[in-house]
Parts: C-alpha cells; structure tokens; sequence
C-alpha cells in the first residue's frame, strides 16, 4: 500500500547520523538501496524533525547527496557530504532527518508532492577488475538474476540458484561452505549472503536429482519484479517453471508452467526417452519439456516467457529433442494458453543444432529483433555454434547469423548476456576458455561492443573484443551466467570453480538511486490553518495524559505524556484503531484535528541504569584489543578476588583462540576451587550479583554441587596428567569471553569434559552479553531495581561501593571504576536521572517500558521567571539547569524523608519599603537566617464592605514551628530592604503542597488558593497566564485590574473577584490587623480610577505592553522596569 506523509511547512534538513570512512580498495561500484522514508521515525529527536529517510550503500564512495525533487522537477540539494582521500564514506546504512526549521531558507514549495533521490560517487575502474572479498562458494550454481527496479522492496537483491545438492570443494573466500541445499540463494545489493545453507529458500519443492538433470535450473526476474524459475530436472509433477512470491520468497512457489507429462513407462531408454509437457489430459497439446533456457521480456499486460526445451532423448544429444517456445504471459499467475514455437530453433528447419549440449544452451531475447544463443560445445561443425544471433524478420522468417565455431569457447560455459549500459551502449558477455577445450581451473570472458543497423540488426567484432577479462581466482572455464546489477557490477557465476564472482565494470562514476513512488511526500503548510490536539486515556483507572491543546498553528509542534497508575504501563497512542507512536512523551508536528488515546496494560516497566561512572565510562565498555568480551569485568574480577583473599594472583595472558586465560589466574592459588565457590556466592563479596546471575542462567542449579562429593570440582586424566574440574572457573570463563566453549590453562577445550560432570553448563555466547547481566550488577552492586512500578519515585542515591585498588599486570580497575558523584561542598546539587542520554528528559516516575536512565546533576536553584532551559545543541546550554518543575519534583522525592529538607537558592526580587505578594514552595518555620530575616509576613483573613468599599483585610504573620509559612500558600511580605538575585535558603521544608484548610484550594498555577468571601488570592509557583480581571499589587501598595490576560512570574500571587453575576467594586483597600480584629490600621485606600493617583496610561513598545505610572513604569502584570 502506498504510504505517503502529506505535511505543511516540511523543511527538508537532511542530517547525517552516522557517516563511516574507511580507505578505499577494489570494490564494488557504489550506489544507494534500501530507500525508504518513515513519517513515524524522528532519527534526530527534535521536536523539529517531520520525519525520516533512510538508505544504505552497497561499498565504498567518494560522495553522497541526498536531492529532493518538486513537480516541477526543480531539485534541491538536502545534504551533501564528500569524502576525501584516504577516508571515504563506508557501506552501510545511513539516515536523515527531516526537520521544519529551515524551510524558508531552503526554499522547498508547498502543497507539492516531492520526490527524493540519492546520488552515490565513486572511482571507476579503469577496466573490468575483480572485487575483493565478494566471491561465495556453491556446489553448482548456473543462474542468477538482479532486481534492478527502484520501485522495489526488494531493489538490489540478488538470487542464484543451486542446482545440485552437495559439498563445495573449495574454501577459498568461502562464505557458504559446507553441505549445500539446491535450490535459490539471496544477497543483497552489497552481495552480502541473505540466507545461507540451511535456510536456502525451495518453495517446499523436493529438488532431489534425478536422472542426473538439474533443478532449480534458471531464475529470472521481469521487469516488474516477478520471479521465475524453472527446472530442468523432468519432473513426476509436471511443473516447467514456478513463479517465487518476490517478498516471501520462501513461501511455496506458484507453478505457473504445468501439465501432463508423458509416459515413458516401457521404453527402450527411460533415461533418454521422449518427455514432453502437454496441456492436455489427453496430451495432444504440446506445453513444454525439460527446461535448458529460460528467458523473460516485459511487463504487466505483455510479459513474455521464452523456454528452450528438451525431452529426454537431449541427454544423448539426439538433434530432433529440442523445442524453443514464446509462452504470453501477461499479468496471469497460471500459463493457460498455447506457446508460439520459434520454428528457427527446430534443428529440421533451420539445420542447426542450437541444443547439442542439454545443460550448455542458453537463449535469450534480443529485444523485439531476435534472439542471442550461446552454448559450449566441443564440435567443430558450423551446425553447432557456440555463438550465434536469429534475427526475426517482419514476414515471420528468420535470418541466422553468427554462426561462430572458435574452438575457443570450448567449456567456456553457456553464459550470455545482453546488457544496456545507462549511456544507451549495449555490451555482449560470453565466456572465452584460452585453454582450447580443456577443463582449466582459470578462465576468460570477453565483453563485445554491440553496434546495430537501421533495422536493428546487431553485429559484434568476435575477433575483437572491447575487453577480455582473465580470472584467476578459482572461478573456473565455465562461465554458466552473468548478471550486472544498477550500478554496473557484474556477477558471475561459475559451475566449474563452484563459485558467484563481482567484478567492478567502467561507468561514469555517478550513479542515482530514486525513492519508490510509495516514499513521496507532501508539505502542506497554511500560515492560517490551525488545529486541535485531543488527549484521551483508554480508561482513567489506568493511566492519565496532559498535553495538546486546541487552535494550535499548523505544523507547530506539541507534545503528549502519559502517565500509568500503579499496576499498569504505557504501551502506544493510537488515533482510532491505528497507532500512531510508542514514543512518550511524544512530540509531533500538527497537520490536522487529532485524537489522541494512551492505552495502558497491566505490568511494572523494566529499566536499565546508566552513567553511573564518571567520564562516561561504564562496567561494559569493550576494547579494541577484546572486542566482544567482558574485559572490564575481568579484570575487576581479579582484583577483587586478590582483595578478598588477600592474594596477589596475577594472570594477563590470552590463549591461541583469543580468549582470556581464566584458569592460569587460578594457577597459583592452592585452594582456588574452594574460594572461587565463596568468591561467587559470599553475601559479603562484590561479585555474588554475578554468581547469581550464572545459576539463573544454568537454569537455577547449584554449581556447588556438582561430582560426587557435592563440591564445585571434580578430575580427569588427559595425557597421563590429572585435572581438576573447577566448575565455577569454566563457567566464568566461558562468560568473561562470552564463549560457547571452556579450555583449561594450555588452552585445550575441555567443554566436553566439563559438561560430564555438570550437564548443565551453559553457552555465554548471547548470555554474556552485558544486555543480560547488567541489570544483575545494578540491582545487586548499586541497589538499583530492573523493575519499577510507574508511581515509584526513582532513587535520590544508589550504592556505591569503591573497586579494590591494584592492577593485574598494565590492567588497572580502579582508574575508570569510579562512581559519578559530583564534588559539591556548597550542596548545591541534586541528582536527577534522565531518560536515554546524560542530556535527555528528566524523569521522575517511569512512563515508557525499557527506559535507560541516565545519572546527571543539576543545580538546586528556583528562577521567578523559570526561562525555558536551553538543549544542548543551543547556545547557552548549561548541563546544570532544569525547569522550576523539575527542581521542585526531585526536591519534593519522598525518599528523602516523610517531608524532606534541602539546602536550596531561589530568586525572586522584593521591593523594598512596599507590599510584595509572595509564594514559596517550601516551608519556612522560621525568618532567621533566611533572606526574609526582619520582613513582616501578612497572611489573608476576610474582607469586608464599608461605605461600598472592599476592604481585603490580612493580619501578621508570626512565622514559627506552630504558625510557619506554608508551601504554595499566598502572602504578603514587606521587607525595608530590596532583594534580588538568588538568595539562599538552607533547610527548606518540601511537604506536598495540599490544601491545608476547608477554605484552601490547589490551583492549576501549583499553589494554594484562599477563598475568603468576595475574594480568592491565588499562590502562584511557576510562571502563569493570569485571567482578564484579577486584580494584582502593584508599585506603592497599588490594587489595579488587569485588563487583558498577561504573565505573572512565579513566587507570586493575585487576586479575583468571587462573584460572577456583580462587577467588581470600583474601590478597594488593603487593610492589616495589630493582633486585634478590631484594631485596624488603614493603609491603603486606592481607587482603581482614584484621580488622586498619578495618571496612569498604556503604552505599546517592541511589541510588549507597558503600564506608566507618573515617571515610573511597569510592566502588565505590575512588575516596575528600572
């Protein structure tokens, strides 16, 4: 089905994540397959990024470009990277990200469907030139076909068929030896082996040899991408040829080629009888016969098959026992007409013996002109040709032509191949054997320029070839066919030298691969469209999500979260039935109305723990000297083990195979069985996490108990020498190597002995990888749980015990086994773990299964304006700042204590000499020592109207243990002194902000609001919109009313009128109690229209509004600007 992304505003970023170099060599000419394009993938993570693109190239390049292509054929250049002697860019596979940010600058067009292509340079050879490293061996390949078709899923692969089963008789640059299966082998555009000897794809078809014939014999792919293979082999149930499901090529095969075969029963010669295929019960209808050439032309409504058959009686070479036949196919999955016989190929009409070598005849399409053949026949007689073309003539004759004998083609094999060059030439391939009909283990083929007359007919210099290319690898003389794949590769396959051999070919050096027409896309940006992003959950008791949000801007970017309750985890948004991501928090571009679902299912989630080292180092980090072990934790092992028991055991030697000498580290130790069954099972040593983890992995037996004494160790004799068998010490070794096998100290594989005294030794191979074990060593070793439940809050510390210093030999442990603390004699930081990187989200409570949470530090600082914090790939990041949100959240985690006490800064500025509203996020329970030391606290009580005024009466605060300021409540404070920047505040008390009384609420601002009659004050934490109509304390002890939505800062608070069918009393005051409710002392009388007042207008600057008061100025929501 087609997939394409339509999007607005779809700037078309290419970046490149991983370019590899590697020094160039003789390769394979490069070019770009496996294009595909993926709206649901983000390879960059920015919230920027539409989508993905991804390709991978076949072999070394000197450049790439990615070119994105609009209806009016315009191209743009996305990404263009060159690489440079001696580093050029290395096969692989590669990626780009789409990304809005850059859309103007670049110019793409919208509403457009764009296409998207990438070019691949490279150095052409000179001349054909063999391909190192890109040869495989088969036991008797003779076919093999290329999917040249951009188009294609499967775009680049290879398919060879096997054709014999049996065992190659050489290894040289082997890559399938051993016992080879019949039937057809993949590779990719890279001619890297898809499947291998035991998964050879067959249909389910019994290819068992018979009568010494072949099958599968031929493969051909058509140019829409059908698969066909025939069989030469006669068989019982009729079928000629199957067509292959090109995406389940191991799916049984359609016979698209079937009928009634004859019955030979009783004749002279069952062997070499006649065989034909009928249509026919009554088999009078002529079909086909055993299959010598197969080949296919066209597409769709006019696909064509041509097989050259034979019955039985062609084993012996008999002239009248070959057929060649135009089977119209078309877009049918069953051939049900009646075949045009080619009657120039019927040895009695032409008086030719096209035929005369059953398993050495090709025939192949020449176009709509004619036909090529080729053979390898040893007869000297122009009746036998090894090369000739038959051209078809308008009135339905034909003309022979070519009719060459050259005994040099002896055993040069059938192979020919017809091949349009992208430059419109047309180049001829036929083997050549110097060798003059010897059977030579080397071999030559010849490449002919083919030039054509006005009719079409083509004509080739034979005694001039335009190459004649020498092999010496073992491909053998006979060459049974060629391919060239769509960066002009060309492959070979040899039956003689058992062999499928790439030679590079001369091209212009630039070869463009297009994306399927499915990966087209289209932006759709409206600068005046907006959308609405609804959020659901599947159900309420399982999880809740915020986010999204209505009239967002087209192709705007918004962010979903969901958050499971305890018992449940996260599982994928979905848009209706279809889901959209896994992602969460998942941050999309808006393109249209959407409805969002978070499903849930029942579980705790599973995460692993990271950055636990300083310097990035880690427990699993490998070695370019050790790849594929588990080196550091050897060596921790060793000198862990040398602490514990007071040794000093050293051992740094490797084995012949590589692996580390486990066993010779024990070799000094006399009691080494005994301790190294302690060492792993100890309460008190530092590996018992991975003694627990090799029994989980045995299946949870006890390897102490093994032998007949129900210790750890028993022996055997090898070459008149006793051995012991330290059960633990081969396990660990095989698990330090990540090894299938165990040796002992010389370095001979004793798993067979081993595994007589304990069955239950396990292959380390996949177990010992550090996926596996690691969450052993961190819930063991750091106290860090591999599964947590999503309300569980994530720990505030983790254990942390140090490694045992000493080295073992160069090796020393304790020079990268140091935990990532972070040196804070202030106390100025707190820990935070983030999600997928030391840089990525901050994370509280799990919301996504297998998340890796990473260790950072940020500061313990809360900023009035909490300015977004910067990424890391913008200027200004500081790796130490976090929102006020998340500070808040890590200072408020319950494993700190009940109600948890920090050491803290926060800025908020107080003007001095007046009335500032405040709200803290913590407790105080006393001034002293805090920067409010000496300010007066005001707390709301009532209010109450006098003379139509409303007087908001607050009385003094008394901040102590019984009467302290609470978190997230409204004051007001008065301090003689102004305060600013970030003050400190040691002690600071985190309960969970509630509402502490019947007429206390928590508000969306993440405080408190008090609900005293005709008047609510809202406590404001973190930055908020505050509603037309509050009214807010401005500059000399001023009430105004706001009179359009604007920002308030955090730390703050605001006031609202209660009643929703009155307005709001045109005169207010503020009025403050001496301890007696009935003393009162007047402050402030102010009318919001008070013509005592200064005079107070609004003014637009830079596109902010401000408020000007006399000479002073504020902004909208009252702060004064100075």
């Amino acid at each position: 089905m087609k997939s394409k992304h339509t999007m607005k505003k779809l700037l078309l970023i290419l970046s490149i994540f991983v370019v590899s170099l590697s020094a160039f060599a003789a390769e394979l000419n490069p070019f770009a397959y496996g294009l595909y394009a993926d709206v649901n993938t983000n390879p960059s993570g920015s919230p920027d990024c539409v989508m993905g693109l991804q390709w991978k190239l076949n072999a070394t390049a000197t450049r790439m470009k990615v070119i994105i292509i609009d209806e009016s054929e315009n191209e743009y250049v996305y990404r263009d990277y060159v690489g440079e002697a001696p580093d050029f860019i290395s096969a692989g596979s590669y990626g780009t990200s789409v990304t809005h940010s850059k859309m103007a600058e670049i110019g793409v067009p919208y509403g457009e469907e764009l296409k998207w292509r990438v070019d691949v340079e490279g150095e052409s050879p000179n001349a054909p030139t063999l391909v190192e490293d890109k040869e495989y061996d088969l036991y008797s390949p003779r076919s093999i076909a290329i999917d040249k078709r951009p188009e294609s899923k499967n775009f680049g692969r290879i398919m060879v068929t096997e054709t014999v089963q049996g065992t190659v008789s050489s290894d040289y640059h082997s890559k399938l030896n051993g016992s080879i299966k019949a039937g057809l082998y993949a590779f990719d555009a890279s001619f890297k082996n898809i499947n291998d000897a035991t998964s050879v794809y067959t249909g389910g078809n019994d290819f068992t040899r018979k009568d010494g014939l072949y099958q599968p014999w031929i493969v051909r792919i058509s140019e829409d991408g059908r698969i066909f293979v025939s069989s030469m082999g006669g068989r019982s149930d009729g079928v000629v040829v199957w067509e292959v499901n090109p995406d389940q090529p191991n799916a049984a095969w359609t016979p698209i080629v079937k009928g009634y075969i004859t019955d030979y029963t009783g004749q002279a010669d069952a062997t070499t009888g006649v065989y034909w295929v009928y249509s026919d019960p009554a088999k009078t209808k002529f079909l086909a016969g055993q299959n010598i050439s197969m080949d296919v032309k066209g597409r769709d409504g006019d696909l064509k098959l041509l097989l050259y058959s034979m019955d039985r009686r062609g084993k012996s070479y008999s002239l009248d026992a070959y057929k060649l036949h135009e089977y119209s196919l078309g877009e049918a999955d069953y051939f049900s007409g009646e075949p045009i016989e080619i009657t120039a190929f019927t040895e009695d009409i032409s008086g030719k013996s096209y035929g005369m070598r059953y398993n050495q005849s090709r025939v192949i399409y020449d176009g709509d002109y004619g036909y090529w053949f080729g053979a390898s026949a040893s007869l000297a007689d122009e009746k036998y040709p090894n090369l000739a073309y038959v051209k078809k003539n308008a009135n339905g004759t034909y003309t022979h032509d070519l009719n060459k004998v050259n005994d040099m083609t002896w055993y040069a094999g059938a192979g020919i191949l017809l091949h349009k060059r992208p430059n419109g030439d047309e180049w001829l391939f036929k083997g050549y054997n110097p060798s003059k009909g010897t059977n030579s283990t080397n071999g030559k083929f010849n490449i002919f320029k083919v030039s054509r007359d006005a009719q079409g007919t083509p004509s080739i210099n034979t005694n001039s070839p335009l190459y004649s290319v020498s092999h010496t690898v073992g491909l053998g003389y006979s060459h049974e066919d060629f391919a060239v794949d769509y960066a002009e590769n060309l492959y070979v396959v040899g039956a003689s030298g058992e062999k499928i051999v790439a030679f590079a070919l001369p091209y212009d050096g630039l070869i463009s691969t297009p994306a399927a027409s499915e990966y087209a896309f289209t932006i759709n940006c409206q600068s005046d469209a907006h959308y609405n992003v609804q959020v659901n959950t599947q159900n309420a008791t399982y999880g809740t999500v915020e986010g999204g949000g209505d009239n967002i801007a087209s192709c705007e970017t918004t962010t979903v979260f969901a958050q499971s309750k305890d018992g449940y985890k996260f599982v994928c948004w979905k848009e209706g039935s279809t889901t959209v991501s896994t992602n969460n928090p998942y941050t999309f571009v808006v393109t249209k109305d959407m409805t969002l679902t978070a499903h849930f299912e029942e579980g705790d989630y599973n995460v692993t723990w990271w950055n636990l080292f300083k310097d990035g180092e880690d427990i699993a980090k490998e070695s370019t000297t050790n790849p594929n072990t588990n080196e550091r934790v050897w060596r921790w092992y060793q000198v862990e083990y040398n602490k514990y028991f007071n040794k000093t055991l050293s051992n740094t030697e490797s084995l012949d195979n590589g692996h580390f000498n486990v066993l010779k580290f024990y070799s000094g130790d006399n009691i080494a069985i005994p301790t190294a069954e302690g060492f792993m099972e100890s309460t008190d040593s530092p590996f018992r996490w991975l003694g627990k983890y090799i029994e989980y992995v045995v299946g949870g037996n006890d390897i102490n108990k093994v032998g007949t004494n129900n210790v750890n160790y028993a022996s055997y004799k090898e070459n008149g020498y006793t051995y012991t068998v330290n059960v633990w010490g081969y396990q660990l070794y095989m698990f330090f190597n990540r090894s299938s096998i165990c040796c002992n100290m010389t370095g001979t594989d004793v798993t067979t002995y081993v595994r007589g005294y304990f069955s239950e030794l396990k292959d380390f191979t996949e177990a010992g990888k550090p996926e596996h074990w690691r969450p052993w060593w961190t819930e063991h070793t750091c106290g860090l749980p591999s599964i947590i439940g999503s309300q569980t809050r994530l720990p505030v510390v983790w254990e942390q015990e140090d490694c045992a210093t000493g080295s073992v030999g160069t090796f020393t442990p304790s020079s990268w086994y140091q935990w990532n603390t972070i040196s804070d004699p202030n106390n100025e930081y707190i820990l935070a773990w983030r999600d997928g990187s030391k840089t990525g989200r901050i994370v509280h409570n799990v919301y996504r299964d297998n998340m890796e949470l990473h260790v950072s530090y940020v500061k313990k600082h809360l900023e009035e304006n909490d300015p977004i914090v910067k990424q890391p790939n913008e200027a200004g990041y500081d790796p130490d700042d976090a929102s006020n949100n998340d500070v808040l959240q890590l200072l408020r985690n319950p494993n700190f204590g009940a109600i948890p006490q920090h050491k803290l800064t926060m800025t908020r500025n107080i003007t001095a000499g007046m009335y500032n509203t405040i709200c803290l996020p913590f407790e105080l329970t006393t001034l002293v020592g805090t920067p409010y030391d000496g300010a007066q606290i005001l707390q709301i009580n009532t209010t109450t109207t006098e003379d139509e005024v409303l007087k908001i009466n607050f009385t003094p605060l008394a901040v102590s243990d019984a009467t302290p300021m609470k978190a997230g409540v409204p004051y007001l404070i008065q301090k003689p002194t102004d305060i600013t920047g970030p003050q400190a505040f040691d002690g600071a008390k985190f309960p969970a902000i509630e509402a502490y009384e019947t007429n206390y609420a928590l508000n969306e601002h993440g405080g408190v609001s008090v609900d005293v009659g005709a008047i609510t004050f809202h406590g404001v934490i973190n930055p908020t919109d505050i509603p037309q109509g509050s009214i807010i304390l401005v500059a000399n002890n001023r009430l105004a009313e706001v009179t359009e939505t604007g920002q308030m800062a955090g730390f703050r608070g605001y006031f609202t009128w209660n009643d929703p069918v009155r307005k709001a009393p045109s005169r207010m005051e503020i009025t403050v109690g001496k301890q007696v409710p009935t003393d009162v002392e007047e402050i402030v009388e102010n009318q919001i229209t008070q013509p005592a007042a200064p005079k107070v207008r609004k003014v637009m600057y830079d596109g902010q509004i401000y408020i000007l008061r006399g000479d002073e100025v504020y902004t909208i929501t009252g702060h004064r600007v100075k």
